[in-house]
């Protein structure tokens, strides 16, 4: 959280410096769009100091070895089975996640989208207290939860639909759960944003010209709808993948993610376990390229309502 505050106030006050750039000597900054480039000038210099720099820093750091640079941190890291398990759960756990999460969400957003404003606001605070949860508390929730003997499967056998006790805690099952439940608001802030530019008219018009609902559907609404499903499908997996703690406290050995195994690691053999981080933080940064390419083939263009000729 701290890192996160110094980076939001470091932003504001760039932007404001770049405001009283942009005003200072017109004549030397350029008047009209080259005066209003200089607004982009301190974020892009906070971008390039905390995140490219370290990105690119990390990069060069998976090729360093004890002889000089060279490719020994990723065939270790490949040639062990656990790390190939670790990335296979982090892609997976983070997929299933993101995709039920957007699922989830998105029919409660669009109902709110449609509504007044005062509604909304009051839904965007339930979000927001429900993004100030700790994720340690919601996961052991979950724990009390979908333990043998916890709620649900003490309503469950109540009622007379099992005769044993689930056995849904440490497994897969369990963990998709729980990193659902926890980025759903993520997804809900993300969706909500988009959902409110919706032109719902389309929809009556194409209703009242005889198109069935599936047509409405792929139309009026998808075209209208895609970016912010690909957007919010994006920032979850992104999200997602750095998610370890969920992991540790409701799955078993089988789902380790790439975190927790780094974590691990280090606090054996620090050097080692710093190598396969600065590898697998390589590894997860072209899954989530490869995921924001979909997305963006998934969001296509902007839309723009046609009108008639």
């Amino acid at each position: 959280m701290a890192g996160v505050t110094i980076i939001a106030v470091l932003w504001r006050h760039s932007v404001a410096l770049g405001a009283v750039l942009s005003r200072l000597r017109p004549s030397l900054w350029g008047g009209g769009q080259q005066r209003d480039l200089w607004l982009f000038v301190p974020g892009l210099v906070l971008v390039t100091g905390f995140v490219i720099i370290p990105i690119l820093y990390q990069i060069y750091l998976s090729f360093i070895t004890p002889a000089g640079l060279g490719l020994g941190a990723y065939r270790d890291f490949l040639g062990q089975p656990q790390y190939r398990l670790a990335l296979a759960n982090t892609v997976f756990f983070s997929t299933v996640s993101a995709v039920g999460a957007v699922g989830l969400t998105f029919p409660a957003c669009l109902y709110v989208s449609r509504c007044r404003d005062v509604i909304v606001r009051l839904f965007t605070g339930i979000l927001g207290v429900a993004l100030a949860l700790s994720g340690l508390v919601r996961a052991v929730s979950w724990q009390l939860l979908l333990g043998r003997t916890g709620i649900v499967s003490s309503v469950l056998q109540g009622l007379g639909l099992i005769s044993h006790p689930l056995d849904i805690l440490y497994t897969k099952t369990a963990v998709i759960i729980g990193m659902t439940q926890v980025m759903m608001p993520i997804a809900a802030m993300s969706l909500l944003n988009g959902l409110r530019h919706v032109d719902h008219e389309l929809a009556h018009v194409a209703v009242s010209f005889g198109a069935s609902p599936l047509r409405v559907v792929l139309d009026v609404y998808w075209p209208q709808l895609r970016r912010s499903v690909a957007q919010a499908l994006l920032l979850v997996f992104t999200l997602a993948t750095g998610l370890f703690l969920v992991p540790v406290l409701l799955g078993g050995p089988q789902d380790t993610v790439l975190g927790k195994l780094i974590l691990s690691d280090m606090t054996v053999d620090f050097e080692m376990g710093a190598a396969h981080a600065a590898v697998s933080g390589v590894a997860t940064l072209l899954i989530i390229v490869m995921a924001m390419v979909f997305c963006l083939i998934l969001g296509g263009g902007a839309y723009h309502r046609k009108s008639a000729k």
